[in-house]
């Protein structure tokens, strides 16, 4: 048929698309006819179009079956193994046919029907691609890359073969060749990371039309990387790799660059913010199973981002991310059943789950999971097991830092450690400008507490934590100028000073419902 070779096979075998049932016309009666005729026309040499003997083949895939499953494979190996024998093959290849030296070619590499024998596979699919087939110089290319050739590893000859195919139209090698020249630590195939190499081939593979080429181009388009930053071009690209080859993460990408809105390398806003097209595509990604578009999605209808808050639609897609494996959504579904919002408060939900992310290694859900052993949430209190999963998180979270301060400050496991608490309070608050630790030192000051007693420290601590926006500040300020009051009331009667009134120290930030990054359920990472 057109496009085929000589042969009657199209030019890629590989991607020969076997239908998803037999003609209706042959029945199993047929199916033995079709083998005599296949028989009969190796005997008279004649050549077979593959659906014949794909009409012999014994395989009917399911409907939903996936076009690269090992049994389709394994049909597509019956249809090229039947169709000629390897004499069919020589033959042809004395006559010229390129499509036949690389079938040989490839055969005699595998040893299918022939001895195996490397150096003659090497000389014939280097004959068939100094022909111009194409299809044989990205086989070269890959021996080369992988050193299955007689000659070991050579990068520049791999080199040489997939620029040759991709000039002659082939994206796969443009995109092999970015591959090759990309910094992903495997440099046993000789070819040093070039990052321009890498950025002009996958631009190359792009202007084919090849999906992952053109989702990796826009990346660093919108990355900047290698190349001046066009967030506009790079989201055009995106939306056409995720339409033309299904790439999710195209779509994912596409959707976070609508939500947050793009500024160019000038500092023009070059991809304004637009949520309809934000959610379409978050939409799109999710519904082909994109675990954390389903997670962003979520984080959307909980937190009412660019949508009316719905805790039922971000609960079911918290749960389809989180049992697909979304770390990100285990935690934020743990937060959400600790919360109760938009539905009953459920703590052995919440703790199941924060510890499932905990173990992933998710710093927010061992900022929960700690939190819920010390109080005995949904588990059995353990503290050892609090103040070790809270210093796992401390590695990664200010919130946790805190907390671990406070705790050991408060002595919470009996191990005497305050002044390491203290040190710990005092990084918090001036190093990470945490308003928490700014309110509790203003506490520890005043009361001369573990530090010595220094009002004006205090209050001034106070004023940062309340500038910050501490939401207790201000009603502390107001008792502390009470007890003064009363300290100064005692001093006049000559009483002595009565510091029975002491504040209260610790719990200051156990379960803040505001912007706090611990408490609201969190984007995924980028792609």
């Amino acid at each position: 048929g057109e496009g085929a070779t000589p042969l009657g096979l199209p030019k890629d075998v590989e991607k020969i698309r076997i239908p998803k049932y037999p003609h209706p016309h042959i029945g199993l009666s047929n199916r033995s006819y079709q083998q005599a005729k296949i028989e009969q026309a190796r005997r008279e040499n004649k050549s077979l179009h593959p659906l014949d003997v794909w009409r012999s083949v014994d395989y009917r895939p399911d409907e939903d079956e996936d076009e690269n499953s090992p049994a389709r494979r394994e049909a597509v190996k019956a249809v090229v193994n039947a169709t000629f024998r390897v004499e069919d093959l020589q033959r042809e290849a004395r006559k010229g046919s390129t499509e036949a030296m690389y079938q040989l070619a490839q055969r005699y590499w595998k040893g299918t029907g022939v001895k195996t024998d490397p150096v003659r596979a090497n000389e014939l699919a280097i004959k068939a691609a100094e022909a111009g087939h194409v299809p044989a110089m990205t086989l070269l290319g890959q021996w080369y890359i992988e050193g299955r050739g007689p000659h070991g590893r050579r990068a520049s000859s791999a080199v040489h073969w997939l620029e040759k195919a991709g000039e002659a139209g082939d994206g796969d090698s443009f995109y092999n060749l970015g591959c090759l020249y990309s910094d992903s630590g495997d440099v046993s195939h000789g070819v040093k990371p070039n990052l321009t190499k890498e950025i002009e081939y996958w631009a190359k593979a792009a202007r084919l039309k090849h999906p992952l080429a053109t989702f990796n181009y826009a990346n660093a388009l919108m990355e900047g990387n290698g190349v001046p930053s066009q967030p506009a071009l790079a989201v055009r690209l995106y939306e056409t790799a995720a339409e033309a080859g299904a790439v999710l993460d195209a779509g994912y990408n596409a959707g976070l660059a609508h939500m947050q809105g793009k500024t160019d390398s000038k500092g023009d806003k070059a991809v304004p913010r637009d949520y309809s097209k934000a959610l379409w595509w978050l939409r799109w990604a999710a519904e082909r199973g994109h675990v954390q578009a389903k997670n962003q999605l979520g984080v959307c209808y909980s937190n009412g981002r660019d949508v009316a808050t719905n805790f039922t639609k971000a609960l079911e897609y918290f749960t389809s991310a989180a049992q697909d494996g979304e770390i990100q959504a285990m935690a934020n579904l743990g937060i959400l059943y600790r919360q109760g919002n938009g539905m009953p408060q459920n703590l052995d939900e919440a703790y199941k789950w924060f510890s499932r992310a905990a173990l992933k290694g998710n710093p927010q859900a061992q900022f929960h999971t700690a939190m819920m052993k010390m109080d005995g949430e949904g588990c059995i209190p353990d503290t050892p097991g609090a103040m070790d999963m809270m210093n796992e998180s401390a590695q990664y979270l200010a919130e946790s830092r805190y907390q671990l301060a406070s705790w050991l400050i408060e002595d919470k496991d009996g191990s005497n450690r305050t002044k390491v608490g203290v040190e710990m309070m005092k990084e918090a608050a001036v190093m990470e400008m945490s308003p928490y630790a700014y309110f509790d030192l203003a506490k520890l000051y005043f009361e001369g507490r573990l530090l010595e007693r220094d009002r004006l420290k205090a209050y001034g601590y106070l004023t940062q934590a309340e500038n910050m926006g501490h939401p207790g500040a201000r009603k502390e300020r107001a008792r502390m100028h009470a007890i003064e009051e009363r300290e100064k009331a005692h001093r006049t009667r000559g009483t002595g000073n009565n510091d029975t009134d002491s504040l209260d120290f610790g719990n200051s930030y156990e379960f803040i419902t505001g912007s706090d990054s611990s408490f609201a359920p969190q984007d995924s990472s980028d792609v």
